[in-house]
């Protein structure tokens, strides 16, 4: 059985120690891709500091929170330093095309995966240069080869995570826009409202735990005679550039810098909100 993490973590969680338990939740995501409950999470999650975590892990535990956990409650790529969150990430990219191909073959939902992606990215531009960060997506991904990689299978690998993170960016940058109106998310929840915790995915502070379609159209306004509050240039004929941007295979450092730009404002914005909301108690 011990040769089979996978299988003692499903018939014999509770006799698993932390560390093994880790180890199979590691070893069922990246060998069988399926995803363990929240309160194994939680559990890992309370005693990460006695737990010698891998970057193999991290990946399979960030995924199973958007699977089925919370990362605003346990954001595991807010506890890393920069040169750890950039090995998670990068064990994660380099794999993307076994990951992408595993999952379909299996018939898992995908989505999961691409927000997981998208949140590595989002924390490791928080914290580094978006070129930086653009150079180790590249280099991972297409390993020195880019331009001998067919264009369609340079898209299959990095449009759906490129598309998640702008997604994302312009839901929450969206919704107090004096200037943009968009009248749907486009990804982000609204039963599970996460505009309002968001930003707390890339907060290593604890927060208290509990236990293929066609593209879509997203209609939206746009007053251009308003500022925009982030601070980007625009008049009538410059448009919202987080809006105006579509993510190619080419451009992966101009879509990163941009989210940067908008990620400081509205983390900070974020911060600033909930400081004043905890004085008020």
């Amino acid at each position: 059985m011990s040769r089979h993490p996978e299988a003692v973590l499903r018939l014999f969680s509770q006799a698993l120690s932390l560390q093994g338990r880790f180890q199979a939740m590691e070893s069922r995501f990246w060998n069988k891709m399926e995803f363990v409950t929240e309160r194994t999470l939680s559990d890992l999650w309370k005693n990460c500091d006695d737990i010698e975590l891998s970057a193999m892990g991290i990946f399979a535990a960030t995924v199973n929170e958007f699977a089925n956990g919370d990362v605003t409650r346990r954001p595991w790529g807010a506890i890393l330093d920069a040169r750890s969150l950039l090995e998670v990430l990068q064990i994660g990219l380099v794999n993307v095309s076994y990951l992408l191909m595993r999952g379909s073959k299996a018939d898992v939902d995908q989505t999961p995966m691409t927000r997981a992606f998208a949140y590595l990215i989002l924390c490791a531009i928080d914290v580094l240069p978006a070129e930086n960060v653009a150079r180790l997506i590249d280099d991972s991904i297409y390993r020195g080869k880019k331009d001998e990689m067919p264009e369609h299978v340079r898209v299959f690998l990095l449009m759906p995570i490129a598309d998640r993170l702008l997604s994302e960016m312009q839901d929450i940058c969206s919704s107090d826009c004096r200037r943009l109106m968009a009248l749907d998310r486009q990804t982000l929840t609204e039963d599970k409202d996460e505009l309002e915790s968001y930003w707390l995915r890339l907060e290593s502070t604890e927060v208290e735990d509990e236990t293929d379609e066609g593209p879509k159209r997203h209609p939206r306004i746009e007053r251009l005679d308003a500022p925009c509050v982030v601070g980007f240039p625009v008049d009538k004929d410059h448009g919202c550039p987080l809006f105006a941007l579509q993510p190619t295979t080419n451009n992966v450092e101009e879509l990163l810098a941009t989210i940067k730009r908008v990620a400081a404002f509205r983390k900070a914005q974020a911060a600033q909100k909930r400081a004043g909301a905890a004085t008020k108690q």
